[in-house]
């Protein structure tokens, strides 16, 4: 059922009354809320509401039950799309994008592990098959490594941008996307020259099923499963969203505690295992493996939009929240020039409405949560660029995308990409170039490299102590360091 919402204090009755029914929020837009319920409970939500809201509502998918059969894979077996793997051995080098027959439908856990490891074994110069760590039912979390270290000469710290999708298990086209985007990759490398060049100094991690025991439960079991399977203090409440169990914005205010809600996290951080198991993986990358995080997006449905940190509170603003905004933008325009969908952009916080700001501080929102993968790898890891994305659609097939929307879905999160790596220096234009190239004090000399954003200079952006460097968000104002890069003048 759709409600449309116009203001603040409606948003937050329809919260309440959600919360206090335990019911199944599945979209929140500035306009919009959607929540899935049994016919039973319709009059009991609407009794807690506003009288406006009592009339502004329709049902968006009448017969559920039917959708979630009709959307199911007729036939369970997949792996026959794979093809012998001696066959596609020999034609791995003609591969392109358009080479897309896996992609052709979901599929499940099992065919998707064995995807990724055919991928390894016919692209080994590029492509690394690894596990990040293990779920709370002991199976492994599958992850892509896509880059050319060997080929960066560069000594330096190994700079990677991170991909997630799948954290909740009945979002199959996040996870499907995800792949989509490293297949792309993968074989666009020694073809397209910006992203040759770009995985010659970035690495990309794709890891497409966060949440594999709730992916396959939501196969097996339960086409609309969210959360993970991991058992809770409450026996017949099972799993955690792992999108609330991150150790960032950890406050009773921004937290669920009944295991029973859809949005429950844990009473502590990293209490579930996906979660501590990611957390774990990337701490070890920066401080045993030499690796330096630039940037993430977590793969969500649906409802395109484009949401940047943070998430667990309105009343708090990241500090390179312009730069947030900016590129943000660009990723919504990339996608409407190249497929004419509107994704709109905004906050997570405030991704239900964009209304007066320092009203905020003391209000219950739909979207608001500690324990957002997003805002953890953003403050914790330093990655000065992350974002969630929610893909296709905008509500009329919900989480039950069909099979023929799953390439374009994987197409416009390919465009958004591929214009990312394609920003890189502009001789005619006098720019500042964002390298994330680590901290720069006065006077040291910035070697060119390939960039991940490239900024217009802006008045004002340059300090005095900074001798010509563009300082970030992160640098305090009277600080002589500063994420930092050339400048072109």
């Amino acid at each position: 059922m759709r409600f449309n919402i116009t203001n603040i204090k409606e948003e937050q009755a329809l919260a309440e009354a959600a919360s206090c029914l335990f019911l199944d929020v599945w979209g929140v837009t500035r306009d919009y809320v959607d929540i899935r319920m049994p016919t039973s409970q319709v009059s009991p939500l609407l009794d807690l509401l506003p009288k406006k809201l009592q009339s502004s509502h329709f049902a968006l998918i009448s017969d559920l039950s039917r959708a979630v059969y009709d959307s199911l894979p007729k036939d369970s077996s997949s792996s026959h799309l794979l093809g012998p793997k001696g066959a596609l051995d020999r034609v791995h080098n003609s591969l392109t994008v358009s080479d897309n027959l896996f992609f052709m439908r979901y599929h499940p856990l099992k065919t998707i592990m064995q995807w990724m490891q055919l991928l390894e074994s016919i692209f080994p110069e590029h492509v690394n098959y690894m596990s990040i760590g293990q779920s709370s039912e002991g199976r492994d979390i599958p992850a892509l490594r896509v880059g050319r270290p060997d080929i960066d000469g560069g000594g330096g710290r190994r700079k990677t941008m991170v991909i997630t999708a799948g954290l909740h298990a009945r979002e199959w086209i996040s996870t499907t996307t995800a792949n989509y985007v490293a297949w792309s990759l993968i074989t666009e490398f020694n073809k397209d020259p910006v992203i040759t060049k770009f995985l010659h100094h970035f690495d990309v991690v794709v890891i497409p099923a966060l949440n594999p025991d709730g992916m396959e439960y939501s196969w097996q079991t339960d086409r609309l499963w969210r959360k993970s399977r991991q058992e809770t203090s409450l026996r017949m409440c099972r799993g955690y969203d792992l999108d609330r169990s991150f150790g960032f914005g950890d406050s009773s205010a921004h937290r669920q505690s009944d295991p029973c809600s859809e949005d429950y996290g844990g009473e502590e951080p990293f209490e579930a295992v996906e979660a501590a198991a990611f957390a774990k993986w990337a701490r070890e990358q920066t401080e045993k493996n030499n690796v330096q995080f630039v940037g993430m997006v977590d793969y969500h449905s649906y409802s395109q939009q484009v949401l940047f940190p943070y998430a667990y509170s309105c009343a708090v603003e990241p500090p390179n929240l312009e730069n947030l905004e900016e590129l943000a933008a660009g990723i919504a325009k990339t996608i409407r020039v190249s497929t004419g969908e509107a994704y709109s952009v905004s906050p997570a916080c405030d991704a239900a409405l964009m209304a007066d700001m320092t009203k905020l501080a003391s209000r219950s929102r739909i979207n608001e949560g500690a324990g957002s993968v997003m805002d953890w790898f953003y403050h914790d890891m330093n990655a000065h660029f992350s974002y969630q994305i929610k893909l296709r659609d905008h509500g009329l097939y919900g989480f039950l995308l069909p099979d023929e929307e799953i390439i374009p879905t994987g197409r416009e999160m390919f465009y958004v990409m591929n214009q990312d790596f394609n920003i890189s220096q502009d001789e005619q234009r006098q720019t500042t170039t964002v390298t994330f190239a680590g901290e720069l004090n006065r006077g040291d000399k910035a070697e060119p490299e390939l960039t991940f954003l490239e900024l217009p200079l802006k008045e004002g952006q340059l300090n005095n102590k900074m001798a010509g460097f563009y300082r970030s968000g992160y640098a305090r104002a009277d600080d002589t360091k500063g994420y930092a890069a050339t400048t072109h003048m």
